[in-house]
This record gives structure tokens, C-alpha cells and sequence, in this order.
């Protein structure tokens, strides 16, 4: 089988992935029920939480890219780092889903180094609030990244890139939004919750 079903229902083919096969929709709710670390945290802590973190690092016009930079494990999983270095076919389907994903979301292409920077800054974090926490820490800071469940993770992610989505196109509403999520079928807006700007994505 060269292609697998995604959670709305989309057929992805992972060596060659296209825009019709990308939704985020289905992007929110497997980054929400994909444990960062490969699972070795305190508890769970998913990809769709961090995601929203690195969003939060950067300025407008770069917020997107921060909740999608790792959009591609939606569709591949997370790999821990030290293995992709070992995995060059992994790498190279990473590439070309996200190359797909800023063609989809009208974002720069390649990622812009500032990302990357912005997931070092969270990554820097998590090792202290979520991968190996101190009590000295915990004390310091409590809550200061408080790990959520997959589906309070997926709302908080649909919720961030609203923000997002705001603060880098200053897009509206489709009309599809019910439950605090869009529909991810609709026809206007692809699922994405938003009608594209004049001249943006």
C-alpha cells in the first residue's frame, strides 16, 4: 500500500504528498495524540501543544509556520532527532511534506531559520518543565508548561492557529466553525476554519 487514510478521510501518499491530500484539521488531531520524545516524558506532552509554544515565540507574519513546522509528523510520526540524522528517506519525505504544507498555507519557502531558532527556545524549556523536570524548577515556575490531553491539546491548537492566522493575514471566519472547530469537508476554506485574504494564501 503506498498511501494511508487520514482521520477526516484524505488519502496521503507520504512519497508524494499534494495539496488536496493535506487538511489541518487532520493535522490538529494528530499532532494532539503524538507524544513529543518518543513518549519519554513525565506524561504525556503531545506536538500539537508545542507546536503552539514555538507560535508563540515568533512575530507576526511567522506564526503559521510555528504551528506547522512540524506538520509533517502528522503524516510520518515523531522521530527523536538523533534517529533522523540516521534516517535520510525519512528527511527527505519530512522536505517535501513541508514544502507542500507552505505551498497549502502561503508560507516561505525553505522554513526560515528563525522557526528552527524558536524551536531550540521551547525545546530548551521542555527539557526543564516536561522531559526531566526539578523540583527546584517546578517551584519556580509552577504550570509553566502544563501538559493537556490529546483532545484539549487539538482545541488549544485549532485555537492558536486562529490566533495565528489573524496575526499574520488578518483573515475572517468561514462560515463552517460549530464546537470550537471548522469543519474539516467544507469546500471554501479546505478545513482550515478561514477564507484567504486578498493576495495571501
Amino acid at each position: 500500500m503506498d498511501h494511508m487514510v487520514t482521520f477526516t478521510g484524505l488519502d496521503f501518499d507520504p512519497g508524494s504528498p499534494a495539496a488536496h491530500m493535506l487538511g489541518l484539521y487532520d493535522i490538529a488531531h494528530a499532532l494532539s495524540q503524538t507524544c513529543r520524545f518518543a513518549g519519554h516524558t513525565q506524561e504525556f506532552y503531545s506536538v500539537a501543544q508545542h507546536s503552539g509554544l514555538v507560535a508563540a515565540c515568533l512575530p507576526a507574519g511567522l506564526k503559521k509556520w510555528g504551528m506547522l513546522h512540524d506538520a509533517a509528523e502528522a503524516y510520518l510520526g515523531d522521530v527523536p532527532s538523533p534517529a533522523k540524522c540516521l534516517l535520510p528517506d525519512y528527511r527527505e519525505m519530512e522536505a517535501r511534506i513541508l514544502r507542500v504544507v507552505a505551498a497549502v498555507w502561503g508560507l516561505p519557502w525553505p522554513m526560515p531559520a528563525v522557526i528552527h531558532e524558536a524551536d531550540q527556545r521551547v525545546y530548551q524549556l521542555e527539557l526543564r518543565f516536561v522531559l526531566r523536570p526539578t523540583e527546584a524548577d517546578l517551584r519556580a515556575q509552577p504550570g509553566y508548561i502544563n501538559p493537556l490531553r490529546p483532545p484539549d491539546a487539538h482545541r488549544q491548537f485549532l485555537r492558536r492557529w486562529e490566533s495565528a492566522v489573524f496575526d499574520d493575514d488578518g483573515a475572517d471566519y468561514c462560515n463552517c466553525w460549530a464546537d470550537d472547530s471548522p469543519d474539516p469537508r467544507c469546500q471554501t476554506c479546505g478545513g482550515a476554519g478561514f477564507l484567504p485574504v486578498e493576495g495571501g494564501a
